[in-house]
């Protein structure tokens, strides 16, 4: 084959490379998360002291106070560090002759109504279960007299029954883009995304739901792909990316568009997943129908497009 030497006409290039859009290649790991969950069995009515209270954190730095107000009595905890510097407080209002079934459901009407990241649900008569909905770092809950002075009438009806174990996942995001616009692809576990979306600058939101049960350790890899899938899939109406489940191992991220994309990104997942580019993106490349006027060494010159 002869070379084309500069400044010589030609008449068409003998080249074909169609523009690609991006594929990338993500890989999760299992999420080992694990909500922690407690067992609080309730005194008798006697038994329990005007404004004695438990405290406990649910894991995304909000704490809860529940303290047990008797026959209307008013009396709430305070002067302590503990009470006095949590995020919500509420009371159970329980009232002369309740039994301790009446008083375990006020207590769960208590903690319901706070509405801060704790679930109590009848464990059996006379007791609850409290389990955490986040995934994050918590505390085992505390019980304090109405002073913070001690662990009050209180004290021995927590048994602690799961640990919580926080997730590699939660909150956190790796990033994707377009040609066009740039992406982060971040993981919210039961619903948390008031609070736990991360929201980086400057990047468009692709959240990923995935559901921790309670009672269960960890969030399976085929469901975090799943999960993935139909997030990414999602945004444009399909129109922006295509995902493909691989082997039930990792997920290939197909960029519909055409054209340069910024390389995908670890973002802040650490090992939790990885991430590769597997085509690079671009453009269109000048092919057999275009015309040229000439070559120099330095340019292509007068092209005409097919």
């Amino acid at each position: 084959m002869k070379p084309i030497l500069p400044s010589q006409d030609v008449n068409a290039l003998n080249v074909q490379v169609e523009a690609k859009g991006e594929l990338v290649k993500v890989i999760p790991t299992f999420d080992p998360v694990q909500l922690g969950s407690w067992i609080v069995v309730m005194p008798s009515f006697a038994s329990i002291t005007q404004g004695d209270y438990l405290h406990f954190n649910n894991g995304e730095g909000i704490s809860l106070a529940v303290s047990f107000d008797k026959d209307n009595n008013g009396t709430v905890p305070g002067g302590g560090t503990l009470y006095d510097g949590a995020s919500a407080k509420v009371q159970a209002e329980i009232t002369t002759g309740m039994t301790t079934t009446q008083i375990a459901d006020a207590f769960i009407t208590a903690v319901t109504n706070a509405d801060a990241g704790l679930v109590a649900e009848t464990y059996a008569a006379g007791s609850v279960r409290l389990y955490m909905v986040a995934p994050g770092d918590t505390v085992d809950i505390t019980p304090k007299n109405v002073t913070d002075a001690g662990a009050g009438s209180m004290s021995s009806a927590v048994t602690a029954e799961f640990a919580q174990v926080s997730s590699p996942y939660f909150a956190q995001y790796f990033t994707l883009n377009s040609p066009s616009t740039a992406y982060y692809v971040w993981f919210d576990i039961n619903d948390q995304d008031a609070v736990a979306d991360p929201a980086p600058a400057a990047k468009t939101e692709i959240r990923v739901d995935l559901t921790q049960t309670k009672l269960t350790a960890g969030i399976s890899k085929a469901s975090i792909l799943s999960a993935m899938k139909t997030a990414i899939d999602d945004i444009g109406d399909g129109l922006v990316f295509k995902c493909d489940i691989k082997n039930n191992e990792y997920i290939t991220i197909s960029c519909l568009a055409t054209g340069t994309a910024t390389n995908v990104g670890i973002g802040t997942m650490g090992t939790a997943v990885s991430v590769n580019v597997e085509i690079q993106g671009h453009a269109e490349i000048y092919g057999p129908a275009y015309s040229v006027a000439s070559l120099s060494n330095t340019s292509i010159n007068a092209i005409t497009g097919a």
